[in-house]
């Protein structure tokens, strides 16, 4: 078909407004995409919401904003087993953290075991009795979940720093996410309270603890708070997609607890893991590592032959 004169020039015109207009859009779509706002049409799930931006958004300080410090919380007096210390030695080689904080809420002796003997002659350890009561607004939190979060919180806002949970090990160098204003994990459904990096006096903490200002043991509903407050302040937030959860778990029910104890998952490129140790029947020890051929064994033997030579001052 031969086109007529007239036809050609408006083919011509047609093709470069077309090569015009169509850059622009892409880039409109692109800073709508990266702002979260495109989200919000096709999406309404908070969960699904919070992924597609929260979870994408980079944040990024030049220089550290996290202090150099880590916390554990511990609400009750038990057995400091093996894995516990295997989880300090794991922070001392990947964070060197100027001091080690144990917040105990409890006046009973606290500590029992040989390991707990090794890790207390570390010159970085500082231990701290804390009220046993917790009161966030002057509200008294009763169930022991609740109760650890809030230590956590408290800990956190007041000198910042690194908590996590006492079966939680460090895998390689986590100084990357000290450029963060406040840093989560992604964990089955939801973000883990599990591994917090966190600012002295971050908006998101500061906002976390605001929750339980209506703190009802029986309505507290964690999960759906979390989520709301992860997507609210999201601009304060970044997010570890993958990098502080074991990929060979879906949730707890799960039977898979206990893979990595009997055999290998792929955790490469974690920056930490956690063990779920209390979902494991048996005891373990550094004198059965040796025969334990396993993600877990792989994991211990690395730690144990790290010498820890750091300089706390």
């Amino acid at each position: 078909m031969i086109l007529s004169r007239r036809s050609r020039k408006f083919l011509r015109r047609t093709c470069l407004s077309l090569l015009l207009i169509i850059p622009i859009i892409l880039f409109i779509t692109n800073l709508l995409l990266s702002a979260g706002v495109l989200s919000m049409f096709n999406d309404k799930s908070p969960q699904r919401s919070l992924r597609k931006s929260g979870y994408k958004r980079n944040f990024r300080i030049d220089n550290t904003v996290v202090p150099n410090i880590a916390h554990y919380v511990w609400m009750r007096a038990a057995e400091f087993e093996f894995h516990h210390y295997l989880s300090v030695l794991s922070i001392q080689e990947y964070l060197s953290p100027r001091r080690i904080y144990f917040h105990l809420y409890t006046d009973r002796p606290f500590f029992r075991g040989r390991y707990w003997e090794s890790v207390r002659k570390l010159p970085n350890i500082r231990i701290i009795f804390e009220k046993s009561d917790v009161k966030p607004y002057g509200i008294s939190v009763t169930k022991l979940h609740h109760r650890s979060i809030v230590a956590r919180l408290h800990a956190l806002q007041r000198d910042g720093g690194v908590y996590l949970d006492a079966d939680v090990i460090f895998l390689k160098s986590v100084e990357p996410l000290l450029h963060y204003q406040t840093t989560l994990g992604k964990e089955f459904y939801g973000l883990s309270p599990g591994i917090i990096f966190t600012e002295k006096n971050s908006t998101f903490v500061q906002n976390w603890l605001k929750t339980f200002k209506d703190y009802d043991p029986e309505t507290y509903d964690e999960s759906s708070k979390f989520l709301e407050l992860a997507i609210k302040y999201q601009d304060h937030l970044h997010v570890e997609q993958d990098n502080f959860r074991r990929n060979d778990l879906h949730d707890l029910a799960d039977d898979k607890c206990e893979n990595i104890y009997h055999g290998y998952c792929d955790h490469k490129f974690n920056y930490a893991i956690k063990l779920y140790y209390n979902f494991y029947s048996r005891n373990i020890s550094n004198f059965s590592l040796d025969d334990m051929q396993t993600t877990f064994g792989d994991m211990a033997r690395k730690i144990m032959n790290t010498e820890i030579t750091h300089n706390y001052n």
